[in-house]
């Protein structure tokens, strides 16, 4: 549930508001000079629990403080993201500040995520001018001790100094790796400091996937990787992580310094260390020749590896934020840039990419760069560019003024809700208005470097002052279509835009065209930046569902509690968007009853736990899909329970898909067996204190996203476990991370006779037991009607012989062509049909049966344009037949 008040929540509620208010008010263990290393307790939990996007520590994880800085190290009793055990660094921003975007940083043994280092122990210290918290950990023989520790002399640097030790009959261990997820929230920026060797900046070679040639390609000995904050996440921040020393120490204390690189991408920058010297590789260029030498590397018993590093938190999102700090007594220059948003990229002529400054506000900008010779590229939307080339000396200077080109703007309609999208037409480009202006790339030998993240041409209005008022467009000719969901017409125009111009666009507001009288619209399948891998801010999410005309928002960030009504309150929508505090359980860790994982799953509604590590989300590494199920079972109320994308389109393992590695078999779903019947046996395996089963779900996600095949795959597990007699409800839900990836397409359209609007008149409690019931079907745009002698999906017809009655009604942009109806999971008829027409079939049933069916389309181009890669499509749940035999 949500930290306001709501009705009917339990006893839990007030307990946890109780200690929150508790923890406001007594105080913590700070030193008088803000020095503090302790366990977080209900006592100091005001002070030391972090905020921001991707704050999650609570109540016995470890707080670190100086005043400035303030870390928090998950207790080895909390799992994590990738381990079971926790003792990995899980917040990290500047105390007071609500800026937190620190995903996670963890340390592999031998290069390796399969071996993350497992924690036992934590302890905290403070004293002379510095605190400090140690971990002690590790597996199969090597000992592994981690000490963060912050200090008064450098307030924006967290000291990280690992020792790594094997004992008898250890594993082998060839290397050793700190990683920071970056999971696409943080964007890695690559450098050397010394300025000796090439850096990559944002554009990195691609590495996953491509081989062990690519692998080594990607190696960089660069000494700094800052990972950038999402640049419409405010407050801004930057992370530097700098490798400062690698070396093995023997028992005599000799020290010998070890190859050490960064490798970086989308998912995460790694810090890898190396136990041997090279007798054939390179220091500076592992090489393929340096990677496979390092297989056959060991670190001799009774020596140690160390690795010291650091991490800079700079209080922007850009790199200028931390290069800054590594450098204060370097030369200042400074420049103006007549636009904004803006950003100064700044290379060094003789070596690579240095830093980079971003401007929100035209202005004078500023930074530290050692003495030498620079090219600076400004560049600002709109396709709009400007270089200069300048020598830095040692009292630094001026830039001068970059003055770009006057932007051509566009004005857009306001008081609507609505989803407007961009497309270039007579041999102009689309826009990308996800473009945060700083390149990042990935390259992959001489081709042009290719985009990380998806564009996007849509700008999502909720009709608040909140709303964006402009865009910048290149000039051209833009067509513009103006769409707010399948119960809405679509509108369109064409716009002409100028060079340097103003021009406003003139657009009709989409106009209701399907009345959906006792349904209501949800998506229960939305992220945003409180997921780990995530960044796009929680305010758009939520404008791009007003915009999509859903009408029940369920937030299900990855194992993260998050309550979106004080978001909705602030965007001025508290009497228009109900919503419900959900979370999306995500296993991603092998283990010896999970060798797999078990996948994923929703659900909703849930407590919000304000002081509890993950708000209170349930653990789930190295468990059973049971025990999980049994844990929110034990919680007040009645929930929802989804079992999400449990399938892959080529049946192939993997560990997002239930389905295909159940339990600790891992063995893959074989929908033609009974459920007693190896291997889906253990789908039925009751727990012998609940009596609970993995498969006691309350829904499947049949369709995610655009993924028909996916889909089709699912249908058929769902038909197999339907004529089982497991009556488990089909959903269809966005898995939306992206404004790219539209909310809310496809959704549910859920048969609940209560109030929406005002949000104030939701009974959630009555919309819970519809979900749970099959009372809804899914689409991606037909709206639906289907009977069986009076009775629709979810209910119960008694009868051998009934008639059954499907009229579709759709907007003229969503295409409809044929029903296919389905007795028990076999197709038993397929008809023409057309939009406002009713299809009646008559049906014979011999013994209980279950009837489905489903509307397709053939998308138009509109309809490829709204909704790129999507089909025209619905489908039913159940409704079920009794026939008295």
């Amino acid at each position: 549930m949500s930290s306001r008040a709501r009705p009917g929540r339990g006893s839990v509620w007030v307990g946890w508001l109780f200690i929150a208010t508790l923890a406001a008010v007594v105080g913590d263990d700070a030193h008088a000079d803000g020095l503090v290393a302790v366990q977080i307790d209900a006592r100091n939990a005001g002070r030391t629990i972090l905020r921001g996007p991707d704050a999650i520590g609570g109540v016995g994880d470890w707080a670190l403080q100086n005043g400035t800085l303030c870390a928090v190290v998950a207790d080895p009793s909390h799992e994590t993201d990738a381990a079971t055990t926790g003792g990995a660094l899980i917040d990290l921003g500047l105390c007071g500040r609500d800026d937190d975007q620190m995903i996670l940083y963890l340390e592999l043994l031998n290069n390796s995520a399969e071996t993350i280092v497992r924690a036992s122990r934590i302890a905290a210290s403070s004293g002379d001018g510095e605190a400090s918290l140690v971990v002690e950990g590790g597996q199969d023989g090597i000992s592994v001790e981690t000490r963060y520790a912050v200090d008064l002399d450098e307030p924006r640097r967290l000291r990280i100094r690992t020792t790594v030790a094997r004992g008898d009959d250890a594993a082998s261990l060839s290397g050793f790796s700190g990683a920071v997820l970056n999971f696409r929230g943080l964007t890695p920026f690559s450098v050397s400091t010394g300025g000796e060797l090439p850096s990559f900046g944002y554009v990195y070679p691609g590495y996953r996937d491509l081989g062990l040639g690519a692998l080594a390609d990607a190696a960089t000995p660069v000494d700094l990787v800052v990972g950038v904050g999402a640049a419409g996440l405010a407050p801004g921040i930057a992370y530097g992580l700098r490798s400062t020393a690698a070396y093995v120490r023997d028992a005599s204390g000799e020290k010998t310094d070890v190859p050490r690189f960064f490798l970086s991408d989308g998912f995460a920058t790694i810090n890898v260390a190396f136990t041997e010297t090279f007798l054939f590789g390179d220091d500076r260029d592992l090489g393929y020749v340096g990677l496979v030498e390092s297989a056959f590397m060991n670190l001799p018993e009774g020596h140690e590896l160390v690795l010291e590093q650091e991490i800079w938190v700079g209080e922007r999102s850009d790199v200028a934020a931390v290069t800054d700090l590594l450098f204060p007594d370097a030369p200042i220059v400074t420049g103006t840039v007549d636009t904004a948003p803006a950003v100064v990229h700044v290379d060094r002529v003789d070596g690579g990419p240095f830093t980079e400054v971003r401007l929100d506000e035209p202005g004078r900008f500023s930074m530290r760069l050692p003495a030498g010779r620079y090219m600076l590229r400004v560049v600002a939307p709109g396709g709009r560019s400007r270089e200069k080339e300048i020598d830095v000396g040692p009292d630094g200077g001026s830039a001068g003024a970059f003055a770009l080109a006057t932007p051509s703007r566009v004005t857009l309609p306001d008081g609507s809700p609505m989803r407007l999208v961009f497309v270039g037409i007579d041999g102009t480009d689309d826009p990308n208005f996800r473009d945060d202006l700083r390149g990042y790339r990935f390259r992959n030998d001489d081709d042009e470097p290719t985009p990380i993240l998806p564009s996007e041409r849509s700008i999502h209005l909720a009709g608040t002052k909140g709303d964006p008022t402009s865009v910048t467009l290149r000039p051209g000719r833009y067509r513009v279509l103006a769409t707010r969901g399948p119960e809405f017409s679509l509108e369109t125009t064409t716009l002409e835009v100028a060079p340097g111009a103003n021009t406003t666009l003139e657009i009709d507001p989409p106009r209701r065209v399907v009345e959906t009288p006792g349904e209501v619209a949800s998506d229960f399948h939305i992220h945003s930046a409180p997921s780990l891998d995530n960044a796009t801010p929680t305010s758009r999410q939520i404008a791009s569902t007003v915009a999509s005309g859903s009408e029940i928002l369920v937030s299900s960030e990855h194992d993260h509690v998050v309550d979106f009504a004080p978001r909705i309150r602030e965007m001025g929508l508290a009497d228009d968007l109900p919503s419900i505090v959900g979370l999306e359980v995500t296993s991603e860790v092998s283990s010896d009853v999970a060798p797999m994982s078990i996948g994923h799953a929703n659900v909703f509604p849930m407590p919000v736990q304000p002081l509890a590590y993950r708000r209170g989300a349930v653990a789930n590494e190295g468990r059973r899909w049971r025990d999980v199920i049994a844990d929110l079972r034990a919680l007040p109320g009645q929930r929802v329970i989804q079992l999400n994308h449990a399938e892959t389109r080529d049946g192939e393992p993997d560990k997002r898909a239930f389905f295909t590695h159940m339990g600790p078999a891992a063995a893959a779903f074989e929908r033609d067996e009974p459920l007693d019947a190896t291997p889906n046996d253990v789908l039925i395996e009751r727990d012998p204190k609940t009596s609970l089963r993995d498969l006691d779900f309350d829904a499947m996600e049949l369709l995610n996203g655009s993924n028909m095949e996916r889909y089709e795959a699912l249908r058929e597990d769902w038909f197999a476990l339907l004529r089982h007699g497991e009556r488990i409800v089909g959903t269809a839900n966005s898995d939306s991370h992206f404004p790219s990836t539209p909310v809310a397409t496809p959704r549910n359209y859920v048969r609940y006779a209560g109030e929406v609007v005002p949000a104030s008149g939701f009974d959630e409690k009555r919309f819970v037991t519809a979900v749970r019931e099959g009372r809804l079907y899914g689409t991606t745009g037909p709206i639906i009607d289907v009977e069986l002698d009076g009775a629709r999906p979810g209910d119960t017809a008694r009868t051998r012989s009934a008639t059954l009655a499907i009229e579709v009604r759709a907007a003229e942009w969503v295409p409809v062509d044929e029903v296919r109806v389905y007795v028990s999971g076999v197709p038993v008829a397929t008809r023409k049909i057309a939009r406002g027409r009713r299809v009646k079939i008559p049906l014979e049933f011999e013994e209980d049966a279950f009837v489905t069916a489903e509307v397709w389309g053939e998308p138009s181009d509109d309809y490829r344009i709204v909704l790129p890669g999507f089909t025209p499509f619905a489908f039913t749940n159940p409704i079920w037949v009794e026939t008295g035999s």
